[in-house]
């Protein structure tokens, strides 16, 4: 009987595994379908930008041989709703294929090779903060990398995720009060903990549950961006064999905390 219902649970398993493989398979097919018909949208609403502008210029040449109120229609109807359609249109195109650019990076991250090796997250993390030095003296921000223990871990894969991380909370910190952020980790017996923590805006408690739900945006936020760095990080440390959480108090700061298991024969390597 155990042996029986052992069994079950592996066919059910394996059931999961490959319906997992076809949805992914099925959301990279219809990404990439997408993509000529997104081209081609904005594509033909440029040339219809284009003819408006010729058909003002002409306009402008005959202003004398046509009637005052025909041309002042005219002009009237290809800048209040001709110019104001294929605006969101355009829109509508652009978000269309940033969402579509979105769908294809998470499914191409399943799709991606990873080297894992032991890494000096001391010096990866240096790396990453290069990019954003400019920002923080910028905006005077208070940053603290306390000593970090290596990790085992892909390279690129592990700096993506601080990259996002140290960019999210650089992004939201409150303008009214001095930027602190703090980047912290330890190592445990089964692998490494690292935390981002800031005193920004923070969210409330009902919008936590959130913050790694595909295309979502907190509410009341100023910030532009597409709703797609937090799940993207997310995909990254599952990849990685890892979970990360979100604990944050509005009015006070958020701290993204993620956790990376090290594989049994190789905890001896980082101790």
């Amino acid at each position: 009987m155990k042996k029986t219902c052992s069994d079950n649970k592996e066919i059910k398993l394996k059931e999961l595994e490959e319906s997992l493989i076809d949805l992914e398979q099925l959301i990279y097919i219809i990404s990439h379908d997408f993509r000529s018909p997104i081209v081609s949208l904005k594509g033909f609403t440029s040339e219809l930008e284009f003819a408006c502008q010729e058909i003002e210029a002409l306009l402008k040449n005959k202003e004398n041989s046509i009637s005052p109120s025909l041309h002042s229609s005219i002009t009237d109807i290809i800048k209040s709703n001709i110019h104001q359609c294929l605006s969101f249109i355009n829109n509508a195109a652009e978000t269309i294929h940033s969402k579509n650019d979105s769908l294809s990076q998470l499914v191409q991250i399943n799709r991606q090779q990873l080297l894992f090796c032991t890494l000096n997250t001391g010096k990866l993390v240096r790396e990453v903060l290069h990019s954003f030095q400019e920002t923080i003296n910028t905006k005077n921000i208070n940053l603290l990398v306390s000593e970090l223990p290596d990790t085992y871990a892909d390279r690129h894969a592990l700096f993506k995720i601080f990259e996002n991380l140290i960019d999210n909370a650089i992004k939201f910190l409150d303008p009214n009060r001095p930027g602190n952020i703090l980047i912290s980790g330890f190592q445990t017996g089964c692998g490494t903990i690292f935390s981002i923590e800031d005193n920004g805006r923070g969210l409330q408690a009902s919008e936590i549950p959130n913050v790694f739900k595909l295309f979502w945006r907190a509410s009341n936020q100023d910030i532009k961006g597409k709703g797609t760095g937090l799940p993207y990080t997310k995909a990254l440390v599952k990849r990685l064999h890892g979970s990360i959480i979100c604990n944050s108090i509005y009015g006070s700061g958020t701290t993204f905390t993620f956790t990376l298991n090290q594989p049994i024969e190789d905890q001896n390597e980082l101790r």
